[in-house]
């Protein structure tokens, strides 16, 4: 893993979905040059679009020169995935019920992400879907971002592609707002995070699980297991 930040190729302005007196900006990383009916997997420490920041709402995308949105229909590309890890704020684990540490590893938390042709509509939301409740992600001036990313050409050519993190912050911290965290919950065992499927069709329950601390579900995804924030 390099040491020095990489700054982004290109930042955009974009127009706030969520508070009129938030920013809204959308960085562009790399040029990447994606190989002919191969795979490429970017892992870079990557300089964050804003420190001192309460993150919004944030998203990721595979974009070709000129703006155009990457992925199977437009360009025969696939986002196997992308996400970014916030080097400086440890994520939470979920734990067994009556018990105070987890039996999962915490590590990194992770800040936003996204896969498939949907990348660019999923979008890590830290607040209420009107902007309204006070919280958000704190990104730290000592954040570092981390680019763990699988992006799949299908073409015979090469492709050169960028990725793009969409982000919406107010600036500073302001009085009152909670700090947000993305925790990962499987739906199988307590302690477990993934399972072997049996069939090609399937039902799967998971069990009781518990969250060490106060807080509020302000957002949930349903990826491969769901994803509360």
């Amino acid at each position: 893993m390099q040491k020095i930040k990489k700054k982004p190729f290109k930042v955009v302005d974009l127009e706030p979905q969520l508070r009129k007196d938030a920013k809204r900006k959308k960085a562009l990383y790399g040029p990447y040059a994606l190989p002919a009916n191969g795979t490429l997997s970017p892992f870079e420490v990557l300089d964050p679009i804003c420190t001192n920041c309460v993150v919004l709402q944030g998203g990721t995308s595979i974009e070709l020169p000129g703006g155009v949105v990457a992925n199977a229909s437009t360009a025969n590309v696939y986002n196997h995935h992308i996400q970014m890890l916030d080097l400086a704020k440890k994520s939470k684990a979920t734990v067994c019920p009556g018990q105070v540490n987890s039996g999962m590893p915490t590590g990194p938390s992770l800040f936003v992400g996204g896969a498939a042709d949907d990348a660019s509509t999923i979008r890590s939301r830290f607040t209420s879907a009107d902007g309204q409740f006070k919280s958000g992600y704190f990104v730290s001036p000592k954040t570092s971002l981390v680019l763990i990313s699988e992006l799949m050409n299908y073409e015979p050519t090469d492709q050169i592609a960028y990725i793009a993190i969409d982000t919406e912050y107010l600036e500073g911290k302001p009085e009152g707002y909670m700090d947000n965290y993305i925790v990962p919950v499987s739906v199988v065992d307590c302690k477990e995070i993934s399972f072997d499927i049996p069939t090609n069709v399937y039902s799967k329950e998971g069990g009781d699980f518990e969250v060490p601390v106060d807080g509020y579900i302000v957002n949930m995804h349903m990826s491969n297991s769901p994803v509360a924030s």
